[in-house]
């Protein structure tokens, strides 16, 4: 076998280095942001009609005009693997809203943007003040006009220039609410609820990521369109796009005109809209030349898979605090230090995954390998372990069967432990191809419930330790006291777990960074966790 060292110089020629100039990325588009768009006929067929080429060739002589709206909400989580994601974008109308009667919609349910010409608006709402101002004057957004629509999963180096900050976002979207409670009253009290969906006009938008649904094209740089388009125009396109999937499904399919319709149904919503002033020119969206960068193959996922076993090695300049790697000695200290490679099981990230951010923040659980060895003063025992398979022996000192992983381990007889895991960070990346060591969700949830076993049993240990030494005095409080001291810590509890979700800090301040593999045949043998804490130790001085 090689040694430890010769271990770690090959596998570090494996494990890609890390880049000292990670900047964060934006999703296109950004919640709250004002964005131009464009639809993608194509990309907007159903699964079924991708595979006609008279579907797409139809598709490819429609034309499309550029609109613009701002980014609400995305529809449910983002996810950045996925080939598409979709939002819920309301168009940008220019002049006097209008009124739609029938739709139980009236001008005042509008938000006006800066800049406005009038110091009044009919709304008697104060504009909405995105970061810069709109290039078109007296403008607005109303529950009139919005749609759900997909887009590729891309991302693009550079902020939104129109965007809301939160506070506005929350301002408009509280009164988007307020106009839609009011539009549904109304509809109720009416009681004409049922006569005004037949009389609606129809347009093809469903909430399915991979069916059939309006795919388009964002960019954040409104400067490209001279004037506003009717949205109106946008659902005319819609509706072409839906007229070319039910021909080619009725001509291909030979459905039955009941059949048909059944189908269209299921894929078509209600909808009533307004109208607004034309659009005199027209910039095409072209992902050659646009600004985003797509993930590509869309079936990507973030190159460190949660319940993949891996090969690390500490990255010690990236591990510095951003003030450190100012220090050209601290820089030149670190690119001395010898580190080895270290094999683990990624537990869990911390929070969500971001891939915007340069740096993302999980939890590892070390690979070790002989008989399990107990730390007494954490009061952990040897039988607080799972072996995995490969094992020479049928019998654990935990007593658990092995964990069974995707592909056997390199190596025999090894285990995981809650005595030995590391809160890391690492950069935020993506592959195509799938880890081949890798617990499936049955194996994952089991190990999850056998570690949440062991600590609470390492606690129980501890709890019972200090109660019997007296080290942590008890006292009884009044019934009310303690109510309210209950009532604060769960509020505390769920405050921190809300900053857990959605904190950045790790990735701002120092913490150790690691580069990290999936193949886990580069190593020869499992270097000791032990080794592992030298090296921080190492990079703390």
């Amino acid at each position: 076998m090689d040694s430890p060292s010769a271990c770690s110089a090959r596998a570090s020629h494996s494990v890609p280095a890390t880049s000292q100039s990670h900047q964060r990325r934006y999703i296109l588009p950004e919640i709250g942001a004002f964005v131009v768009f464009e639809i993608d006929p194509v990309a907007s067929l159903s699964e079924g009609a991708q595979g006609v080429p008279e579907a797409i060739e139809a598709c490819k002589k429609l034309a499309n005009k550029p609109y613009v709206g701002v980014v609400v909400r995305r529809n449910g989580m983002y996810l950045p693997w996925e080939p598409y994601n979709t939002c819920l974008v309301r168009f940008i109308q220019q002049g006097d809203p209008k009124s739609v009667p029938t739709k139980f919609i009236e001008p005042r349910m509008s938000v006006p943007v800066l800049p406005v010409t009038t110091d009044s608006h009919i709304s008697g709402r104060a504009p909405i003040r995105p970061s810069k101002s709109l290039p078109w004057n007296d403008c607005h957004i109303s529950v009139s006009a919005d749609a759900f629509v997909r887009s590729p999963s891309t991302f693009t180096d550079n902020p939104a220039d129109w965007k809301l900050d939160d506070e506005e976002e929350d301002r408009l979207q509280d009164m988007m609410l307020d106009d839609i409670d009011e539009v549904q009253a109304k509809r109720y009290a009416s009681e004409l609820e049922a006569r005004c969906q037949d009389n609606q006009t129809t347009f093809p938008v469903t909430g399915a990521a991979d069916g059939a649904i309006i795919t388009v094209l964002f960019k954040h740089d409104l400067s490209s369109v001279e004037q506003l388009n009717d949205p109106l125009e946008y659902f005319k396109e819609v509706e072409a796009i839906q007229s070319v999937i039910a021909a080619n499904y009725r001509s291909h399919r030979q459905l039955s005109a009941n059949d048909s319709g059944q189908w269209r149904l299921r894929h078509l919503i209600n909808f009533n809209r307004t109208t607004t002033s034309p659009l005199l020119s027209r910039q095409p969206m072209n992902p050659s030349t646009s600004q985003y960068t797509p993930l590509s193959p869309p079936t990507s996922n973030p190159s460190q898979w949660i319940h993949a076993f891996v090969a690390f090695t500490i990255d010690p300049v990236a591990s510095l605090s951003e003030g450190a790697r100012e220090i050209p000695e601290a820089v030149a200290a670190c690119k001395k230090l010898r580190n080895k490679t270290y094999v683990g099981l990624i537990a869990k990230w911390r929070g969500l995954y971001q891939p915007w951010e340069p740096y993302n923040t999980c939890l590892l659980r070390f690979l070790q390998q002989g008989d399990p060895v107990g730390q007494p003063e954490e009061f952990i025992t040897p039988a607080m372990s799972v072996p995995v398979l490969p094992v020479t022996s049928n019998a654990h000192i935990s007593g658990r069967p092995p964990l069974r992983p995707s592909k056997l381990l390199p190596w025999s007889d090894c285990y995981l432990s809650i005595s030995a895991g590391a809160c890391v960070r690492t950069p935020s990346s993506f592959t195509i191809d799938p880890p081949e060591w890798k617990l499936d969700r049955e194996e994952s949830l089991r190990l999850h419930f056998l570690c949440a076993d062991d600590i609470e049993e390492m606690e129980d240990r501890q709890h019972a330790f200090k109660t019997q030494s007296s080290v942590e005095s008890v006292t009884h409080e009044d019934p009310v006291v303690d109510a309210e001291i209950d009532v604060d810590e769960e509020e505390t509890s769920l405050t921190e777990l809300f900053q857990d979700i959605f904190s950045t800090d790790d990735h701002e301040k120092a913490m150790i960074t690691l580069r990290f593999t999936h193949d886990l045949s580069l190593v020869q043998e499992l270097n000791s966790p032990a080794d592992y804490l030298k090296e921080v130790e190492a990079i703390e001085r």
